[in-house]
């Protein structure tokens, strides 16, 4: 699918420029101001995920970037990682508060929560992606019962060696190029970003193919 791919990477490429263009503008100090183009660039990135989950799955291709922002599979996906971004901004809270032990240690168990989360609804994605008649939230967790500890350890796995390799071509691009030829690290970034971003939902396809049986049943 190379029209989608191409696109991704172009939005990937905007968002580094948008970032860079917000950070003139918005305080430092300003608790969700950076997010703005976060929450727009999951918005723009849902019709690739849904079409690589529906690839891995289903063997549909797309052939062109969509955004449908009326449709239903769409709503769903959106809303749905959206709320784990909320919810993995709470930590950030934490930030507005006195300097204590407690609230470090409230910020910590926040953290541990959200992952769990992720862990436990990882599935649910893909489930809402190929239209399964019982993709909820409470059928994911049902689905992954007893294999949290398994999908928090595959993803970061799997990323493990191409970070390495980044970080190695990123530090001698840095250490030989001067700061013109540094601009080589946005496209190269959002290179690497479309394989991080799909090789999460092929292991999210993945595992629902494995692991997505009340998903699968009507509700």
């Amino acid at each position: 699918m190379p029209h989608l791919a191409w696109a991704v990477v172009f939005i990937l490429t905007l968002q580094v420029v948008l970032d860079l263009i917000f950070r003139q503008f918005i305080p430092r100090n300003s608790l969700l101001g950076h997010d703005i183009t976060s929450v727009l660039h999951y918005a723009l990135l849902t019709p690739f995920f849904i079409a690589v989950h529906r690839f891995v799955i289903l063997g549909e291709v797309t052939h062109h970037y969509r955004l449908q922002w009326d449709d239903r599979r769409f709503q769903l996906f959106f809303c749905s990682a959206f709320t784990l971004f909320a919810l993995s901004r709470l930590a950030l809270l934490t930030t507005m508060l006195p300097k204590h032990w407690m609230f470090h240690l409230i910020a910590i168990g926040i953290v541990v929560a959200v992952c769990a989360l992720f862990t436990r609804v990882t599935i649910l994605f893909p489930a809402i992606a190929v239209d399964a008649p019982g993709a909820n939230p409470a059928r994911a967790f049902e689905d992954t019962k007893g294999h949290g500890w398994y999908i928090f350890f595959l993803f970061p796995i799997a990323f493990l060696p191409s970070l390495l390799l980044l970080a190695f071509v990123g530090g001698l691009i840095i250490l030989a190029l001067p700061l013109s030829g540094r601009l080589l690290l946005v496209p190269l970034a959002a290179l690497t970003a479309l394989v991080w971003l799909t090789l999460v939902v092929v292991l999210a396809s993945r595992l629902y193919q494995s692991l997505g049986n009340r998903l699968n049943q009507p509700i």
